[in-house]
C-alpha cells in the first residue's frame, strides 16, 4: 500500500457556524442542547481524521486528504479512506473504479455507519490487519440520461421525482418489455445494498448484499408493491423532473421527454463483511 486518498466531510456545525443567515447564526449562538450535539459530533470528526491521517503517515504511507465536495474520479489509489459516516460513504463511492473503499466511522455514538468497517480508534489496527480483512462486493447501479451515460455510479438508491415534494410525478417505465405509466410521489430504484435503507422504509424486501438486479416502487400509489427488475427505463412526463442520487446532494435534470436508463453497473470493493454486519444489526 504506498498511495492512499482519505476524503473528509465537513460537519454540519462547521457549515452552519459559517452560514450567512443571520438566523441561522443566532441559532448557533443560542445554546441549544442541540448546537452542543453537532458540536460534539465536529469534534469527533475532527479527531477521527486527525488519527486516520497520523497513523498512515506513522507507516510511512503517502496520503493525500480531499473534501468530499471536492471529489472526482478516482482512479491509481491503493485505497480510498471514508472518514465521516454512511453519507460521506456514499458520496465517495460514485468516484471509486479501481480502488478498495474503507470507510471510518468518526462518530460512533451518533452514526450507524453500516458501510464503515472501523472507526478512528480501530483504525490503526486495520490497517496492520489489511491483507487479512474480509471484502465485500457490492452492486451498484449505472444511469443513462438521453443515451449518454452519466459519470456516477449509485450505491443505494436513485429516485426520480418532481423537484417540488409537494408535486405530481408523471412518467412511464419499461420494465422486462412491458410498458405503464404513473402519477405518483416519484420512481424509487435501490440495489441490494440499499434495499436496507430507503426501500425498506416503503416495504421492500431486503436482498442478500450479493444480489445482482434492482428493486422498485411507486411512491404514495395506493396497491402497488415493490418489484424487482433487471433493469428500469424511465420516460420523464415531468417538466421539472430530477433524478436525486443517494440522497440529496447529487442530482440530475430530468425534464419533460427525458430518457432515463438504470441498469447494473461496475461492483464497488469495501472493506469489511457487510453481510455479517447487517446480521448483527438485525
Amino acid at each position: 500500500m504506498r498511495d492512499v486518498l482519505v476524503v473528509y466531510k465537513r460537519s454540519s456545525f462547521e457549515l452552519y457556524a459559517a452560514s450567512p443567515d443571520a438566523a441561522v447564526q443566532a441559532y448557533m449562538r443560542s445554546g441549544s442542547p442541540d448546537v452542543d450535539v453537532m458540536r460534539r459530533s465536529h469534534d469527533a470528526q475532527a479527531r477521527a481524521l486527525e488519527t486516520v491521517t497520523g497513523e498512515l503517515g506513522r507507516r510511512g504511507v503517502r496520503c493525500e486528504t480531499i473534501f468530499r465536495a471536492d471529489l472526482r474520479p478516482i482512479a491509481g489509489r491503493d485505497l480510498v479512506v471514508a472518514v465521516g459516516g454512511d453519507g460521506t460513504f456514499l458520496e465517495v463511492s460514485h468516484y471509486v473504479t479501481d480502488a478498495t473503499l474503507l470507510g471510518v466511522n468518526s462518530d460512533p455514538g451518533g452514526s450507524t455507519g453500516f458501510f464503515c468497517c472501523a472507526t478512528a480508534e480501530s483504525f490503526g489496527a486495520s490497517l496492520d490487519a489489511l491483507d487479512q480483512l474480509p471484502r465485500t462486493a457490492l452492486h451498484r447501479v449505472e444511469m443513462v440520461r438521453d443515451g449518454v451515460r452519466l459519470p456516477e455510479l449509485v450505491l443505494n438508491d436513485v429516485l426520480y421525482a418532481h423537484a417540488n415534494p409537494a408535486a405530481t410525478s408523471r412518467y412511464r417505465i419499461v420494465v422486462d418489455g412491458r410498458t405503464t405509466t404513473h402519477r405518483s410521489s416519484g420512481l424509487l430504484v435501490c440495489t441490494a445494498a440499499g434495499s436496507s435503507a430507503w426501500m425498506y422504509q416503503e416495504g421492500g424486501a431486503l436482498m442478500p448484499l450479493d444480489a445482482p438486479g434492482l428493486q422498485y416502487c411507486h411512491r404514495g400509489e395506493r396497491s402497488e408493491r415493490p418489484a424487482r427488475a433487471d433493469a428500469v427505463a424511465i420516460h420523464s412526463l415531468t417538466r421539472q423532473g430530477t433524478l436525486y442520487v443517494d440522497g440529496p446532494h447529487l442530482t440530475y435534470e430530468c425534464g419533460l421527454g427525458c430518457e432515463v436508463l438504470l441498469r447494473g453497473g461496475r461492483p464497488l470493493r469495501v472493506v469489511g463483511d457487510l453481510a455479517a454486519k447487517r446480521a448483527a444489526l438485525g
